[in-house]
């Protein structure tokens, strides 16, 4: 794990995106919403580099994006 203050200031901005999400999820029992909310608070600890926490989260929201265009 790699303890720089890019990889903390990503890690803690993902968390904090997916608590939102999650709380939005949680609120208005949407299922797309909880799990990306979930995934963004917990996978981004787990990760080694800045650059894979910044991709994993554009991935998640792409795929919440696309979801929600989908109508789920």
């Amino acid at each position: 794990m790699n303890l720089t203050l890019p990889w903390l200031f990503a890690t803690f901005t993902a968390s904090t995106i997916g608590f939102g999400v999650f709380t939005y999820g949680r609120k208005e029992l949407r299922l797309p919403q909880l799990v990306v909310g979930l995934m963004l608070m917990i996978v981004p600890g787990f990760l080694g580099s800045t650059a894979w926490v910044w991709g994993t989260l554009l991935l998640l929201l792409g795929a919440l994006w696309a979801c929600t265009r989908a109508g789920l």
